[in-house]
């Protein structure tokens, strides 16, 4: 990803801009959470279906985390912060997971 700065810098006004690269990242960032969500809930004893998707870590981890959708992620170099996971308060997935999908299934 800090590559890519090079070419489109990390500011509020490129965050609908679109390339190869970013699709990629994005692909890779959102198997990581997958696999992430699913370590997390296994090394908490968090009992999950057998197929878990983001909707059971989603039930699983605000349950037993309820700060969790409070995480923010700062990017001080950029001025940049986000709230990564604050649509799981209201029982939604994040925005950027939406995306993932789309990527991942509809390109």
């Amino acid at each position: 990803m800090a590559d890519t700065s090079r070419f489109v810098e990390p500011a509020p006004e490129n965050m609908t801009c679109h390339s190869l690269e970013f699709a990629r990242i994005l692909l890779a960032a959102g198997s990581e959470v997958d696999v992430l969500c699913k370590v997390l809930c296994q090394e908490h004893q968090i009992p999950l279906r057998k197929r878990a998707d983001i909707n059971d870590y989603r039930a699983a981890i605000t349950k037993r985390f309820p700060g969790f959708t409070q995480l923010e992620i700062l990017v001080p170099r950029y001025g940049l912060s986000r709230l990564p996971w604050q649509r799981w308060e209201q029982g939604t997935n994040p925005g950027w997971w939406r995306s993932h999908n789309d990527v991942k299934h509809k390109r």
